[in-house]
């Protein structure tokens, strides 16, 4: 098992790429941009899936710039697969996940660099760009990162959305080698991981203030994942396996803290599945048996019969309710 004392000072910045030749010069110019000493970050770059230009871009970027350490490598088709190549490629002791049609600001490594320490998170600001348009955009997440910095309390609230999304934090290498993502998700990758590496770390977190624009831009656009067309697949199927392995971590968390940061992530979760019932009401049966197929330790039944309350009484008709297992912990009988 690797040790601290193997690993190089500086940042691994894990890169997964896919079809990111219409983005990634962005990227990669920030990078080969940065201020900080280039002996003390290496950008690993993943590609995954179908290829496209992408590796011809990145060559050229690492022949015109032999001083950036850049790596090229492969993987196994999928985001979860290509960042954990990544991080069983990292050599450095601070690793940092980035998106390959993200960019960030040329002082990025460096400031948040000056105040890392074992088992400390630092995290910089976060904006998102428009892609039509260019304009600078607040993320549902900003605010709280403008609103705190230096070391902050209570973390798991008052940071509660910067800490679970997987970019923009500088995190032991260490650690990151002990916790892989899970390559049978297609999405909520973030929410998963998270749920389980909290728990089985006991983390610091520091925010670099916003006074010294260290700034993370996430470039939204058309296609991403959270733009997917609704189907039962996506708003069902993989929700539910998310929230599999929210309640994993919950299993390991310590103390009422950790619990209820951990049981609050599956809110996200219950959102798409509520949106896909109330489109299609008349799924609501086989929802609800799949649901408790699980078995699930934890899940937010009274949120999903919130939503389905807005039905109409046609509607309503439609749905029975099913009884628990005689072992279950919740109630009886759930009924929209």
């Amino acid at each position: 098992m690797i040790k601290e004392s193997d690993l190089k000072d500086g940042i691994s910045a894990i890169i997964p790429t896919y079809k990111g030749e219409k983005y990634i010069n962005k990227l990669l110019d920030s990078l080969i941009n940065q201020s900080i000493d280039f002996n003390l970050f290496e950008a690993i770059f993943i590609v995954n899936g179908e290829f496209d230009s992408t590796p011809d871009i990145i060559k050229k970027y690492q022949t015109a710039n032999p001083e950036v350490n850049i790596i090229l490598t492969e993987s196994e088709k999928g985001v979860c697969n290509a960042r954990n190549k990544g991080i069983e490629l990292a050599s450095m002791k601070y690793s940092i996940f980035i998106d390959d049609d993200d960019f960030i600001s040329e002082n990025y490594f460096e400031e948040l660099y000056k105040f890392v320490k074992p088992n400390r998170i630092v995290l910089g600001t976060f904006y998102d760009i428009d892609e039509d348009t260019g304009k600078v955009m607040d993320s549902y997440m900003t605010p709280q990162l403008l609103k705190n910095s230096g070391i902050i309390e209570n973390p798991y609230k008052t940071i509660k959305d910067a800490i679970v999304i997987t970019t923009n934090k500088i995190i032991p290498t260490i650690n990151v080698k002990n916790s892989n993502f899970n390559p049978e998700l297609t999405n909520g990758v973030d929410i998963a991981y998270y749920a389980n590496f909290y728990p089985d770390n006991d983390f610091e977190f520091y925010v670099v203030d916003k006074s010294i624009g260290a700034n993370y831009y996430r470039l939204w656009r058309e296609g991403s994942i959270s733009r997917q067309d609704m189907s039962y697949e996506f708003n069902i199927d993989n929700r539910l396996k998310v929230i599999e392995n929210i309640n994993k971590g919950l299993k390991k968390a310590k103390n009422q803290e950790m619990r209820s940061f951990i049981e609050s992530l599956t809110g996200g979760q219950v959102v798409k599945i509520n949106e896909y019932l109330n489109k299609y009401p008349k799924e609501y049966n086989n929802v609800l048996k799949d649901i408790l197929e699980y078995d699930y330790e934890f899940f937010p039944y009274k949120y999903l019969n919130e939503d389905l309350s807005k039905l109409n009484n046609d509607e309503r008709k439609l749905i029975i309710s099913y009884a628990f297992s005689p072992t279950n912990t919740t109630t009886s009988n759930v009924v929209a």
